[in-house]
């Protein structure tokens, strides 16, 4: 699809001024772990080998290692090929319990209300509508593992009422330098890259790297509706065709320095950008109940998003007698910037009276982060954390509608034009103690949490605020049944506070059929957690399975309406209640000498019920969600792998999402020590499709997502260096096992 007559017009209009505004963004933090000196004699390994220790094991296959702790599970990706030249989100589809559709929603066993962080700590570009951009085009080969918390300990931040995947960023191993250069090309004008380096010495760790992005995708909406209206009832028929392209950019640069063997000082500095342009053509047109024209629109569009997300932090860990007494003090400071300019020309059946549409829209979030803990061993066998959390975010968000008969001169809009600010503030305390008897162990936490919330719609001069005060507990329980097996059982409380653009009442374009509506008497989200984890591992075989159920309240969700003209307004509301429960079974291993298997399954039962717009409506039933790798080492410098994902029905409060998948494949061929080349095929089949269904008293509506999404890569990677192990390499957020075990299994 080529550009259109208006794209002219247009693009003069987005060069125009527009109101620019400030804010800050809103998320939590939890500390990453560092690098640690060895241990003394006393060390995590001499105790692991203690009769009667829930002892540390790493079941592992071809390099793809799955790591289990009392409140975690951690899955490499140094073995996903998909990883190799795709983005964040293509991996995370190969990890149990996550799902992630091409639009780049991601969910955690069936629920959207998820914190993603990278190295411990929030990022905004994780954050409201950046979140799928971020995941379709950040790059996985930056990633060493992903931790998937779906009940976290009170040590964690407890915002994401479905759990916490956090994403550990790889370092430098060993001493010396190290470093690797990715390059791959794709159809239809696709590309990426990226490099990386790192040096190490005794005292000094350092790590950069920096990746390239460019995609090119069209996708095709269609978008049937059935409204009651001045009881009657109008059909309507929208088919919109998009070609977009995007770039993204993104650099990262840490710094660890040991003053000496007790204290470390830490930075980090990371950017990212992303730039998207697209134009689209869409035809519509509107039936009555008797079958007569009433309408018909053709519309041709031109949009363009920018963002930008900049983050600078800085560390402090003292030691005090051993690895697991010391002290650690973290801050960083963030900033977030969206800005989205559209143009839009209608030609309609009757004819509007204003067929030049032009919207702005600039989103500034700022948020300055600090916490504060400590750790320590009790006697031989527990272990003690304690901590203090500060949270400030700012917000911003500048709206501007205009329209005309004419690209030029513009009239306001001023029932889409508005001024929105929120300052929040968390101030969270928590603690944490665990204890080990024999092969017994517990983990028992509480979190307490101020939150001071404070919103202005500057434009009607409508302001309030939201201040309370909520504690979270949390209780982990583990039983080593043999060498092989264990038990865990489970429980945590979580929150979902509103995201702070969800507060905003005015209404937010998104396409010429679609307005979005925040609402300021949200409440919180409040989940309750339970699980119970059985695990298993012998002769290089792993498997895992999980009972949970989540019982949640004043659960926040889209209910969309339509408000006449062919426009459906879709508004953030609290639901009465929600419940979802199932089993989760995941098996790691291998067949012979050169097959290696990774599966894992998901069947739940789910309700969603809600009170809107005048009448009740429940939904509940049994889906299900599953993603398979398979690897067959061909040769020593040869492997294949095929990957695949699938969901089924996923039920909303107002209707259904029809189940969709895909499959992938790839080859990789080490050439030699330094260079490897992969070939990757993504949704082989052409089977990746996306299908909403509403369905309610007034209102039947179908929307259905066709992607351009077989995309076929090609890439060539050189790596260098080497080193001895003259520094610990990067761990994750735990830093080691407690005196007396509870560590990973």
């Amino acid at each position: 699809m080529q550009g259109y007559g208006v794209a002219a017009a247009a693009a003069a209009v987005l060069a125009g001024p527009m109101a620019h505004a400030q804010a800050q963004s809103t998320g939590q933090a939890t500390t990453p772990a560092r690098p640690t000196t060895p241990a003394p004699a006393s060390s995590n390994a001499q105790r692991a080998a203690e009769p009667g220790t829930v002892s540390g094991i790493t079941v592992t296959a071809q390099g793809n290692e799955t790591r289990t702790s009392i409140d975690r599970r951690s899955y490499s990706l140094a073995n996903d090929l998909q990883a190799t030249a795709g983005s964040i989100g293509d991996a995370l589809r190969n990890v149990p319990s996550v799902q992630v559709d091409l639009e780049g929603n991601l969910t955690l066993r069936g629920d959207a209300n998820v914190t993603i962080m990278i190295d411990g700590k929030p990022s905004g570009m994780f954050r409201g509508e950046s979140r799928a951009t971020a995941l379709q085009q950040l790059p996985a080969d930056q990633f060493e593992r992903v931790e998937v918390m779906t009940n976290p300990s009170a040590a964690i931040r407890p915002d994401g009422s479905g759990g916490v995947i956090n994403l550990i960023t790889k370092k430098g191993r060993g001493g010396g330098q190290t470093g690797s250069v990715r390059v791959a090309q794709g159809n239809e004008g696709r590309y990426n890259g990226g490099v990386s380096y790192a040096y190490n010495s005794k005292k000094i760790g350092f790590s950069a790297d920096a990746g390239v992005w460019h995609d090119e995708r069209d996708v095709t909406y269609l978008d049937e509706r059935t409204r009651l209206y001045n009881n009657r009832f109008f059909d309507n028929r929208n088919l919109t065709d998009i070609r977009s392209r995007s770039d993204s950019r993104n650099a990262r640069a840490s710094l660890d320095y040991d003053k000496d063997d007790l204290t470390r000082f830490s930075g980090e500095i990371r950017l990212t950008t992303n730039e998207n342009e697209s134009t689209s053509l869409g035809v519509g047109a509107g039936l009555d109940n008797e079958g007569q024209l009433f309408n018909s629109a053709t519309t041709e569009g031109l949009t363009q998003n920018r963002f930008s997300n900049g983050e600078l932090s800085a560390g402090y860990r003292r030691k005090f007698s051993g690895d697991e007494h010391l002290f650690t003090f973290d801050v960083s400071q963030e900033r977030t910037t969206r800005k989205f300019r559209a143009a839009y020309f209608t030609d309609a059946t009757p004819a509007l009276a204003g067929p030049y549409a032009q919207f702005y829209r600039t989103d500034d979030l700022d948020k300055t982060e600090a916490k504060a803990e400590y750790k320590r061993p009790v006697g031989e066998a527990d272990r003690l954390v304690a901590g203090y959390n500060l949270e400030i975010s700012r917000s911003d968000y500048d709206n501007y509608q205009f329209r005309g008969t004419e690209p030029l001169p513009r009239t306001a809009d001023l029932r889409y034009t508005y001024r929105f600010k929120v300052d929040q503030q968390v101030h969270g305390l928590y603690g944490t103690y665990e204890h080990r008897m024999g092969d017994f162990g517990v983990l028992g936490g509480l979190r307490v949490e101020l939150t001071e919330l404070d919103a202005d719609q500057l434009t009607d001069r409508v302001s309030g605020g939201n201040d309370y005060l909520m504690a979270y507990p949390s209780l982990h329980l583990q039983y080593r049944i043999s060498d092989a097996q264990q038990v865990t059982a489970s429980y945590s409380r979580r929150i979902q506070r509103p995201q702070l653009q969800d507060l905003n009442p005015a209404r937010q374009f998104q396409d010429p059929f679609n307005y979005r509506q925040g609402n300021p008497g949200l409440k919180p989200q409040e989940t309750d957690s339970y699980e119970a984890i059985w695990q298993y591992r012998k002769n290089g075989a792993f498997l895992l399975g999980t009972l949970y159920w989540r019982d949640s309240r004043n659960g926040v969700t889209d209910v969309t309406r339509d408000i006449g003209d062919g426009i459906l307004l879709t508004r953030r509301e609290n639901l009465t209640g929600s419940q979802a429960g199932g089993l989760e079974l995941v098996a790691n291993g291998r067949r012979g000498p050169k097959i290696f298997y990774s599966l894992s399954g998901n069947g739940y039962w789910t309700e969603v019920e809600g009170t809107t717009f005048g009448y009740t409506q429940t939904q509940s039933g049994w889906t299900y969600q599953g993603n398979f790798s398979v690897s067959w080492q061909v040769t020593a410098a040869d492997q294949i792998q095929v990957n695949g994902f699938g969901r089924g029905k996923v039920f909303t409060p107002q209707g259904y999402q029809k189940p969709s998948g895909m499959v992938m494949v790839a080859y990789r061929h080490k050439f030699n020590k330094n260079w490897t080349g992969v070939v990757q095929v993504q949704d082989l089949f052409e089977t990746m499709r996306q299908e909403t269904v509403i369905d309610t008293p007034v209102l039947r509506a179908r929307t259905k997502v066709d992607f351009a999404s077989r995309a076929v890569f090609v890439s060539l990677r050189y790596s260098f260096g080497s080193g001895t192990n003259s520094r610990r390499p990067q761990q994750s957020m735990e830093e080691g096992p407690p005196a007396g075990g509870m560590g990973p299994f």
